[in-house]
Parts: C-alpha cells; sequence; structure tokens
C-alpha cells in the first residue's frame, strides 16, 4: 500500500494561493511514496495524509494544522487524493498569472464572516428580496449614448480617414516627422558620419508611410521586401509608387514619437516605458472619451499585443491565444465594443497606495472609472477584478457592478465559502441556483457544468431561459439573470481585440516601443470603424460594405496622391490581350508607350532601348532576345 505525502514550504519566489489559510504555500514535493519512506529532507513540514494517521507538523501555526486536519478528516471526500487536491488550489489561475503576489488581492479568511448574520438568502419569503431591484428600478446612465462627432462634421460625406481624424489629429503627423528628423540628426552626431541614404521626412510622407503599415494589416506578407518585388503575384504596384523600399527601411529605422525620450537613461528617475510614444498615447486617451459617449453598460478587461522581444513589459499569459506580450488594461462598451480608455500595465513600475492596500484589480477599475462617477453605469469584469469591498465602494459612487468571483475571496456569505465540489452536492441539478443578499449586493451561485459565482448590484437573480447543448439535443436551462446580462455585456473588449488582430497594423521589429505605437493606431481604427457603422449616413455604391473595406479605404485616404520617388517606373497600362482556352500567348509586339531599356540586353550590359517586346511577359525585347527567352 502506498501513501500520499505532501510536503509544504513558506517561501516568497513562487505563490500558490491556498483555501484555508492566509499563508501562501510553495509546494515543494509532491509524491507517491512506500510506506513509512523518508520524505523530502529539506522540507520545512512534512506530513503524511493516509486514513487517521496521526498528524506531525514541524510548524509553529496551530490554526492551519487544525484546519488541515479538520479537511483531512471529514466524509465529504471519497478518497486521500480528493483531500489533497481540495487541500491545494484547484483554480486554473488564468486570470492571476503573470503578476506579483502583491498584485493579487488576498482572498485569505482574515476578518472572515465578521458579519455572518448580514448575509441572508434571498429568496420570496424574505422582506429583503431584490424583487424591486429589477432592471426597471436600478437606475441607469441618462446621457445619451453614441459618437459625439465635431459640429463641422459631415456624416453624409466623411470617409474613413475623416472618422480616424477624430482619433488622430492632422497636427499629429508633423510632430512624428520633426521627432524622426530630431532622431536621426541624434544617431548621424553620435556615431559622427553623415548617413548619405537619409533626407528629411514631412508630415504629409509620415502620413503615407502609416497608411502603408495600415495596408499591410489587410495583405500580409512574411517580408517587407516582398511589397516591392517585381513578381506579379507577390509584389504590389501600389507600394512601388508611393516610396522605394529603401526609403521605407529609413523611415522604419529612424520612426519616433518622442525624440526626447530617447536621451533619458533607463535607470533615470523621470524614465518610463510609454514616454516613447507618450505624446500620441495622451491624445488618443482623451479624444477617445471626448467624442463618445458609453452606453449604460461597460467592460473593463486586460488586452494583449503580442511581444517576445526583451523588456520589462513583457508578460506570460499561458491560457491566453497570445501567451507573451504588453498588457493593456482596456475599458469599452459593452454594446458597441467602443474602447473609450486604456492603460499600459507596467508591473512594480506605477504601483500606487491604492494598489497596495487592496490589490491590482481594485486599483484597475479605481483608477478606470474616475469619469464615470455619479452617472450610474453598470459595470461588468470577470474575476481578478471582482470583490465586496469594489462593489461596495463603486455603489457609494452610483456606479453598479457585475463580476465572477473566486468562492475564497474574502467578505462573501459564509455558506458560498467552500469549494466547488461541494457547492456541487448542494446544486446537483443543472440550472440549480442559491442566491445571498446583504444590503444592496447579492451573491449567486449557478450550477450550468460547473459552478458559477457572481457578485452583482445590478439585476436580480430570477431566474429566465436559457438554450444549451446535452448531447445532440438542445434544453432549456433556467439561468439567474444577472449571469445572463454578464455574457451579455462582457465580452466587450474580447470583441474589441478580435477587431484589433484581424488587420492587424506594422511590422516585426526589436523595439517594444513600437508595437504600443501599432496598438494604439489599431484601436484608433477600430474605433474609427464601429464610429463609422454607427453614425455614417454616407451613399456607397457597394451592397456590404466589411471591415476589410474600410481598411483598404482608410489606407488609400492616407497616402493620398503622395509619392516620395524622383521618377516613376510603373509601366503604362498594357492593350487587352486575347486569351484562347484559358491560356495565354506569348507573341512579339510593338508596345505602347515610349522605349525602354531591353530586359535580354540589359542583362549582358548592353544598352539597347526598343519599343518592341512580349506583352505577356510585360517587358521590352528586342527580336533576337524574345527568340532566345520564348
Amino acid at each position: 500500500m502506498t501513501r500520499l505525502a505532501i510536503s509544504l514550504m513558506t517561501t516568497y519566489d513562487d505563490y500558490t494561493h491556498c483555501p484555508f489559510n492566509p499563508c501562501l504555500f510553495h509546494i515543494s514535493y509532491l509524491k507517491l511514496v512506500p510506506p513509512y519512506a523518508g520524505g523530502n529532507k529539506q522540507c520545512i513540514r512534512n506530513h503524511s495524509i493516509y486514513g487517521n494517521d496521526s498528524w506531525n507538523w514541524l510548524s509553529r501555526d496551530t490554526n492551519t494544522c487544525n484546519e488541515v486536519k479538520k479537511m483531512a478528516s471529514s466524509d465529504e471526500y471519497d478518497s486521500d487524493l480528493d483531500r489533497v487536491f481540495d487541500i491545494l488550489n484547484d483554480s486554473s489561475g488564468s486570470e492571476f498569472s503573470g503578476f506579483d503576489s502583491d498584485d493579487v488581492a488576498s482572498s485569505s479568511d482574515e476578518e472572515d464572516d465578521r458579519n455572518p448574520a448580514d448575509w441572508q438568502p434571498n429568496n420570496r419569503e424574505n422582506p429583503q428580496h431584490l424583487d424591486d431591484n429589477n432592471n426597471g428600478d436600478v437606475p441607469t446612465c441618462a446621457l445619451r449614448p453614441g459618437p459625439k462627432l465635431p459640429d463641422d462634421f459631415n456624416k453624409d460625406t466623411a470617409g474613413p480617414f475623416d472618422y480616424f481624424s477624430v482619433f488622430v489629429p492632422d497636427d499629429m503627423y508633423d510632430r512624428i516627422a520633426r521627432e524622426t528628423n530630431a532622431y536621426a540628426e541624434l544617431c548621424q552626431r553620435e556615431k559622427n558620419e553623415r548617413d548619405s541614404a537619409w533626407s528629411e521626412t514631412s508630415g504629409e510622407e509620415i502620413r503615407a508611410y502609416l497608411g502603408l503599415n495600415i495596408v499591410m494589416g489587410a495583405s500580409p506578407r512574411h517580408q517587407y521586401e516582398d511589397y516591392w518585388r517585381d513578381d506579379d503575384f507577390l509584389g504590389c504596384a501600389g507600394f512601388k509608387t508611393v516610396m522605394t523600399r529603401d526609403r521605407y527601411a529609413k523611415l522604419t529605422q529612424y520612426l519616433h514619437v518622442n525624440c526626447a525620450a530617447a536621451r533619458v537613461p533607463r535607470d533615470d528617475p523621470q524614465y518610463h516605458p510609454i514616454n516613447k510614444v507618450k505624446p500620441l498615447y495622451d491624445v488618443t486617451k482623451a479624444n477617445f472619451k471626448l467624442y463618445y459617449q458609453h452606453s449604460t453598460e461597460i467592460s473593463i478587461d486586460e488586452a494583449m499585443k503580442g511581444y517576445k522581444g526583451r523588456t520589462q513589459l513583457r508578460q506570460y499569459m499561458p491560457a491566453k491565444p497570445e501567451k507573451f506580450g504588453i498588457k493593456f488594461w482596456a475599458r469599452c462598451d459593452g454594446r458597441t465594443s467602443f474602447m473609450s480608455d486604456y492603460v499600459l500595465y507596467t508591473g512594480k513600475r506605477d504601483r500606487t497606495p491604492i494598489q497596495q492596500r487592496f490589490g491590482l484589480g481594485y486599483s484597475v477599475v479605481h483608477h478606470l472609472t474616475r469619469d464615470l462617477v455619479g452617472l450610474n453605469h453598470h459595470l461588468y469584469h470577470d474575476r481578478f477584478f471582482t470583490g465586496v469591498q469594489l462593489a461596495n465602494d463603486l455603489f457609494e459612487e452610483d456606479i453598479y457592478t457585475c463580476g465572477t468571483v473566486n468562492p475564497n475571496r474574502k467578505d462573501l456569505p459564509p455558506p458560498l465559502r467552500q469549494k466547488k465540489s461541494v457547492l456541487k452536492r448542494q446544486l446537483p441539478n443543472r440550472g440549480d441556483s442559491v442566491s445571498y443578499i446583504k444590503d444592496n449586493l447579492s451573491v449567486t451561485a449557478w450550477n450550468d457544468n460547473n459552478i458559477v459565482m457572481i457578485v452583482h448590484n445590478n439585476s436580480t437573480s430570477d431566474p429566465v431561459r436559457c438554450e444549451r447543448q446535452v448531447g445532440r439535443q438542445r434544453v432549456m436551462v433556467p439561468q439567474p439573470k444577472a449571469i445572463a446580462d454578464y455574457n451579455q455585456f462582457m465580452n466587450g473588449v474580447d470583441l474589441h481585440d478580435q477587431l484589433r488582430k484581424k488587420y492587424a497594423c506594422g511590422r516585426p521589429s526589436k523595439k517594444y516601443w513600437k508595437y504600443i505605437l501599432w496598438f494604439i493606431l489599431d484601436c484608433c481604427r477600430v474605433n474609427a470603424y464601429l464610429v463609422y457603422k454607427e453614425a455614417s449616413s454616407r451613399t456607397i455604391r457597394k451592397k456590404r460594405y466589411t471591415h476589410l473595406d474600410f481598411v483598404i479605404e482608410l489606407g488609400r485616404a492616407m497616402i493620398g496622391n503622395f509619392t516620395s520617388r524622383k521618377r516613376v517606373c510603373v509601366r503604362e497600362s498594357l492593350a487587352p490581350m486575347f486569351v484562347e482556352n484559358n491560356r495565354v500567348n506569348h507573341v512579339f509586339l510593338r508596345l505602347d508607350g515610349k522605349r525602354r531599356r531591353c530586359k535580354g540586353c540589359h542583362v549582358s550590359n548592353i544598352r539597347k532601348e526598343v519599343v518592341t517586346g512580349c506583352p505577356t511577359c510585360n517587358i521590352h525585347l528586342c527580336k533576337n532576345c524574345y527568340l532566345a527567352r520564348h
């Protein structure tokens, strides 16, 4: 017979939440060993869990010892393995990975159940039931939702670039041009040599450069050089007319939004990672709030910009599609997915007193809701942010909340502060639910495929019908209305991310701040598209105007008629060619247009200009070279 030995060590380098103890334990040893075999001698405290064996703890924490002993001797578990995995945390931790221990709000039992009598079952017989707190009685935002465009904005004729310019003003391109020229001058001065391939840029050229990057998102290539190739299937004639490949590379090399940030060393107290793009960062954040009014429902969640380079901003989120990247906290409209605010997550650098006291989730929601105080908005967020303290504090500011919550959070009703396996035994059937109320706050647990727990004060726990797939059949299951509202309005940030990543602009780079720049431009593009769909009354010939059409038209409008080439090298359009049996014949003809060098003679370093060639190959050739090629 074997027994299960578990060793726990109190450390501070790797944190794992333990549901029965306020301490944070690092699991250093978990292994099946033969009876009476020696365990890990390096562990501070060891214990063997087998039947009713005596508990020999080498710990001074007697409260923890008694709590674990009580769990191990309980009859609720079918096996020793169930005991151990209930003692260990069964949470996946997808929302909590990538953070320090101080960033995550404590889920300890200290000061737990301070007033257990305050939580009452939420039923029809209870006078405190939220029957009067339905959607009709909960206040909603009285402001009219939707775009708040400038007075001189013409919705009948405005195109994608006009909506994009609402968030990124035209003077921003001139500023980026000045900063780019200053940075190029700085680099040449530091190297003590002139870059012969560089010439100063302008705001018009920067706008065309960004337009090319936006078009690249709609038609991606593995390498940026592919856009300038002569291959008919790989190259792009439009890129060749705007600028040369080398000019695009030079603009990419010296591109800067804030040149002054390049002069600040990393160990300087004034250094901040956002300084590289701070002018654009501040302008877009202000315009997002200025030119759009939220609906009542708002969602807050995290957004990731994929990046695997070296930077202190890089986060690892194993449960996300982009596991490595730069993280932003985003606030989006629950109905339209318009992003009205976002914050770059910098880790310990910007830790505030509120974060140190209440945790990172509380601090993020508090920061993103300062302009919503008193407007009666309904806030939706996931379990990383949710807490009873946060819900009560926001309620005092006329902000209503709804969010999923972990069962081990502080201040929850004592009957619900149990493992999900225990709650599932209390709610055996799919669709069963239980709710508790305290003042204006309710906590509801519902059995779907798993136990879902939610904290809310903007909706009721009354059941509504929802459809679920059970085998090959579709069945109707009762669902609390608060959870139905959460499923409807929580996905604002996720939908915005889908639109942002579908035609993401920019090219790969080693510079972390360029990924922040592309993230900001993508957010402006998506917001412009959402406002265009909601407000535009322009008449277009296309029956269905898609997101791809918007991106291509935006890129074309940003480029305009700009070209930095000294001479146009694009060939004149040829006459229609005769096609027979789905095959194009190669013929030797006189081509329209000017004389050009023979391609065959050019390879042999012979200069020969002709007007003849092959219209199928679209090249000029003399008669001898044509016969040699064909």
